[in-house]
């Protein structure tokens, strides 16, 4: 058995549901690397939690892949919390913004498949 507590990577974690999360998993000792975009909101959450924060847009690429560079290099995960996302592209049909919908997609959808993707190994 490790002596090193569990350790979870947490998508979305500047606010909502993955700062809530962030805040629960240290409370229960667990090291918890915070990714987001939002790169303040993680230092805020970080400095309050003693998380670590990663900044990281999950609809880009070679981020996701510093992530899990990162990741491996200190010493793995226990848990992957999928959390990232947004409700863009609400209008009705008709009115639709496509950019919206697109960006929307491309974090909720493809962002969960590229971050697990990434972390599987």
């Amino acid at each position: 058995m490790s002596d090193q507590p569990p350790r979870a990577v947490v998508t979305g974690a500047s606010s909502g549901i993955g700062a809530a999360t962030v805040r629960r998993l240290r409370a229960e000792g667990w090291g918890v690397v915070a990714v987001a975009r939002r790169g303040d909101r993680l230092q805020e959450l970080a400095e309050e939690t003693g998380a670590e924060a990663w900044p990281t847009d999950l609809r880009v690429d070679a981020d996701v892949a510093a992530l899990a560079d990162h990741v491996a290099a200190t010493g793995g995960l226990t848990s992957l919390v999928n959390n990232a996302g947004g409700a863009l592209g609400m209008d009705r049909v008709e009115d639709a913004d496509v950019d919206g919908w697109r960006s929307m997609y491309e974090t909720n959808v493809l962002g969960t498949l590229r971050v697990t993707k990434a972390l599987l190994p």
